[in-house]
């Protein structure tokens, strides 16, 4: 490549922009410091040598020489940092141009027939059944031993009605997700009816965890036993369980209520 196309090659070393850069970076400072010094140095000398006209010669080669290399300078700075190009928009300019977002899908319709309509109906019609039985009475019978279960530490008999209520919860809980699991094949209800972060066994195991406990104690000296489980972990935790259950089961009620309108008002089509 001869040197007149490496200077006009924006990527060589020997390009205008390259040797620009140089000049700009030192030269131009230089050359200033250079002529400073020279005049300050030899003011004297060249004119009494010269006279006032080598005085203005000197002056004047010298004032050539920087202004040389300024404008060299100025071109580098000019190819280093280039101005924006006049047809360049504004931001508001640009996101007019942008393409508009596309409208998110309609859902399709849900429709059934009219056997699978009333198929649901009467699944969804059983669970919620049971959820308002058996499941609402092991929540009373929990909120009346709840109320008294200090009164019955004091008598020394709250283990014996931890031990029923977990007796008779566990086949309750056990049967509510029996009558779910007959409608598994309708994904739509089991869903509904089966899923929650929490698991109401929980409430049975926090149940059994208690009463072991107190029977544990029972033979021992632990000071005024309701002070004792007032503060303790195990009667925390069956007390949080037993919130969680009563949450549950309003969640569970709403959920099978949605569900039951929802299928009410789906579409239905051909038998």
């Amino acid at each position: 490549m001869g040197l007149w196309a490496k200077a006009k090659n924006a990527d060589s070393n020997y390009s205008v922009l390259s040797w620009g850069q140089v000049i700009f970076q030192y030269g131009f400072p230089s050359a200033w410091v250079a002529v400073v010094t020279f005049f300050a140095t030899y003011r004297d000398w060249i004119w009494n040598e010269y006279g006032m006209l080598g005085a203005l010669s000197v002056g004047l080669v010298a004032a050539l020489i920087a202004s040389l290399t300024f404008a060299v300078a100025a071109f580098a700075y000019r190819t280093m940092w280039p101005t924006p190009p006049a047809h360049a928009g504004t931001t508001a300019e640009v996101k007019q141009s942008e393409p508009a977002p596309s409208a998110p899908a309609v859902p399709k319709e849900q429709k059934y027939t009219v056997y699978e309509k009333e198929q649901r109906l009467k699944a969804i019609d059983q669970i919620y059944s049971y959820l308002t039985s058996e499941i609402t009475e092991t929540s009373n019978e929990l909120h009346g031993l709840e109320g008294n279960i200090y009164s019955l530490i004091r008598n020394n008999a709250a283990d014996v009605y931890l031990h029923t209520f977990s007796e008779r919860s566990e086949p309750v809980i056990r049967g509510y997700y029996a009558q779910v699991t007959k409608f598994e094949f309708l994904n739509d209800v089991y869903n509904a009816a089966m899923y929650h972060e929490w698991n109401p066994l929980d409430l049975v195991g926090t149940t059994q965890r208690l009463r072991d406990h107190m029977r544990s104690l029972k033979d021992k000296d632990i000071g005024d036993r309701v002070e004792y489980f007032q503060n303790n972990r195990q009667m925390g935790e069956w007390q949080k369980a037993a919130i969680n259950f009563r949450a549950w089961i309003d969640r569970k009620k709403d959920d099978v209520r949605q569900h039951r309108h929802k299928v009410e008002n789906a579409g239905v089509h051909g038998e």
